[in-house]
């Protein structure tokens, strides 16, 4: 028993000691690389190795050292690392919780902030703008309701409201607005539209402005009846230029100024044989100003507010006007109409060809 105890202290500081012999070889890998190839090196390998610890004052036995190169051959006291599987892995990720619980926590605040800053920059505005568009739209309704109309003009705008109902529902309320601008329109056009023809007809005194308040009024009250504002608006918009037309009083004046011409000549589109001409003139009131009339352009169609434009005439009458000026410098004959009170077009001094020019 005493030999077995003795035995024990004497081979611990050896096995020891051979470890750290397999250690120091494989800290010097192109030593090991060099001689440990094959047997005949051993002992040379041995004398080096017992330099290395002699330099660093420690004496190594031969044995000590024969079972350190030993080892390194048959790779003991080397760690190999196990294949992974799942235990392994959830091995590892329970030795480094600590590690995965900070990662975790931080990963959970920044989901959080995130939504916290998504409830408060874009769902809550949302909602509130949702809150608030359906407030409106039910008091616009209400007053719709409180309104009295057509049946036909009843059947719209409860197609507008429901149809904006369901917008808000789904979350579409880009066309709420126009919905309860739609529906303020059709619960206050018909009466504006019903003063306005009112006022139109006391201020003819042609049959054809009455005739042309009479198709734009049903124009637009057949439009509201289907619930297209847009279109009710548009005509709307002609009722109160027929309207402005209809009150406007000016005098057309021959153009008569040293940097413009009083008149001038075209050729026609598609045709340069013949020519068009046209006499300068301008609208101006009794005071002496000078207004600015829509004028829709023959050769290009388009309709323009200017305040001279080009009226097409005969070749005679174009060439009676300038000799008016050529005699003098002054047209005397300046007056080409007067537009009165209450009817659509003026009463010409000149006979006219038809048709206007807005730029020469």
């Amino acid at each position: 028993m005493a030999e077995e105890t003795k035995t024990k202290k004497v081979e611990l500081p050896d096995i020891m000691l051979a470890m750290d012999v397999v250690d120091t070889l494989r800290h010097q890998q192109s030593l090991v690389d060099r001689e440990l190839n094959t047997e005949a090196y051993d002992q040379a390998l041995i004398e080096k190795v017992r330099k290395i610890y002699a330099g660093q004052g420690l004496e190594v036995s031969d044995e000590t050292i024969d079972r350190g190169v030993a080892a390194l051959r048959e790779n003991r006291f080397a760690y190999t690392a196990p294949k992974w599987n799942f235990k392994i892995a959830l091995a590892r990720i329970y030795v480094n919780r600590g590690r995965w619980t900070k990662v975790g926590g931080i990963f959970v605040a920044l989901l959080l902030a995130v939504w916290l800053v998504y409830q408060f920059a874009v769902v809550g505005p949302v909602e509130r703008e949702t809150k608030r568009q359906t407030q409106q739209l039910n008091e616009v309704w209400q007053q719709f309701q409180a309104t009295k109309k057509s049946e036909k003009l009843t059947r719209a705008g409860d197609r507008l409201y429901q149809q904006a109902k369901r917008d808000l529902e789904a979350g579409k309320s880009d066309g709420v607005s126009s919905v309860i601008s739609q529906l303020t329109s059709l619960a206050q056009m018909p009466d504006q539209l019903a003063t306005l023809r009112s006022g139109i007809l006391k201020e003819s005194r042609e049959k054809a402005a009455t005739a042309k308040t009479d198709r734009l009024y049903q124009d637009a009250m057949a439009a509201l009846d289907r619930g297209d504002v847009p279109s009710a608006q548009n005509a709307t918009r002609s009722l109160q230029a027929l309207h402005r037309q209809l009150k406007a009083e000016y005098i057309l004046q021959v153009v008569s100024q040293p940097d413009t011409p009083s008149g001038v000549w075209r050729y026609p589109q598609n045709n340069s044989k013949a020519r068009n001409y046209y006499i300068i003139v301008q609208a101006v009131t009794s005071d002496g100003k000078r207004m600015a009339l829509p004028i829709t352009n023959e050769e290009d169609g388009k309709t323009q507010t200017v305040e001279m434009w080009g009226i097409r005439v005969s070749d005679r009458i174009f060439n009676q006007v300038r000799q008016d000026k050529m005699d003098n410098g002054i047209i005397d004959k300046n007056r080409f109409g007067i537009k009165r009170r209450g009817f659509l077009i003026p009463e010409y001094q000149y006979p006219i060809a038809g048709g206007a020019i807005t730029k020469w």
